[in-house]
Order: C-alpha cells, then structure tokens, then sequence
C-alpha cells in the first residue's frame, strides 16, 4: 500500500489540463510573452513543455491522447501536415501540444465540466434547448448510485447485475404488448 496518494495528474484524464494551459498561454515560447499579449499568445500554450516542469510530470503518451481528444471534439486546431521532407521523414513544425484554441475551445475552458459535456452545453445552448441538455450533463458529469466504488462486484454491482439480467428477461414481452396496443 503506498504511503502517499498518486498525483492527480496520474489518475484522471488531461483534457481540461491542457485546456486550461492552452487558454492561459503558459508554457513553451508563449510563456516569454505576457499573456493576454495582442500577438496571439493567448490560446498558445504548450502543454508538453508546461507539464515537464511538473514534480511527478504526467506520462507524455495521456498529455498526447488529451491533445488528441481536444482535436477531435474541435477545441484545438488541427495540425496542417508539412509536405517538406527531410531523411525520408515528414517535418512537423509545431510541438506535440501545438495547435491554438478554436472559438469553441475558449468557450469550453470556461465551464467547469468534462470538455465532452461542455461542448454538448454549448450546443444546447445555440440550438435553443438548453432544458433537456442541461439534464443530460447531470445525469453524465456524476457516477451512477448504483455502482460500488469498489470494484463494481460487492452487493451493489450484484443488484445491478440482477436487475439488468430481469430487465432483458421482460424487456421483450413488454415490448409486444406495447406494440400490439397500438
């Protein structure tokens, strides 16, 4: 049993750390500019290099899959591939953490959830159903009170199991009552 609890930055994911970094512009070369500067630091950070002066630095392998998340929901720009060749391999300008904030991206930072779920209440927000997205967050940004901390296999998980295992047993027939009744 370890003696310490494990860094944060080695349990959970590093999605909303990198955006944070990003949106204040620390690390890397945009660290030398004053942040908030007009020459675009802002949104510029580089987490890599921000994250390296950590005490108990996170593995490089997560800080890449959280840039690589941020790409893929469209809160960092994506890297333009460089066509220029140099000993047989494709030259990449920017660091592993490059690629500036998109507009979603800044306003993802503000809000104080999972960068999945804010970008889902952004898009509630702009397509006017702010109502039922808003319940779909909290039902997503919390753990089911039905599963044990544990290990998912104590007295509750069983009760889960249980359940579900009823649920699919009735599922069926009460699907062709319902659908006879109509």
């Amino acid at each position: 049993m370890r003696h310490h609890q494990v860094p944060e930055l080695h349990r959970v994911p590093l999605t909303e750390v990198v955006l944070q970094i990003k949106k204040l512009g620390v690390g890397g070369s945009a660290q030398s500019q004053s942040v908030g500067d007009q020459n675009g630091s802002v949104g510029s950070g580089d987490p890599v290099e921000f994250l390296k002066n950590a005490l108990e630095p996170p593995d490089p392998k997560a800080v890449a899959a959280a840039v690589a998340t941020l790409r893929e929901i469209g809160a960092l720009e994506r890297l333009r591939s460089n066509n220029s060749r140099k000993n047989g391999q494709t030259e990449n300008k920017q660091p592993d953490g490059g690629g500036d904030l998109t507009p979603l991206g800044h306003h993802l930072a503000a809000l104080p959830v999972e960068c999945r779920v804010a970008k889902m209440l952004v898009y509630g927000a702009l397509l006017s159903c702010v109502s039922p997205v808003l319940t779909i967050a909290a039902c997503l940004s919390y753990k089911s009170p039905f599963l044990d901390g544990r290990s998912g296999a104590g007295a509750t998980g069983r009760y889960v199991l249980r359940v579900s295992q009823i649920q699919a047993h009735c599922l069926p027939p009460l699907v062709e009552c319902t659908a006879s009744n109509t």
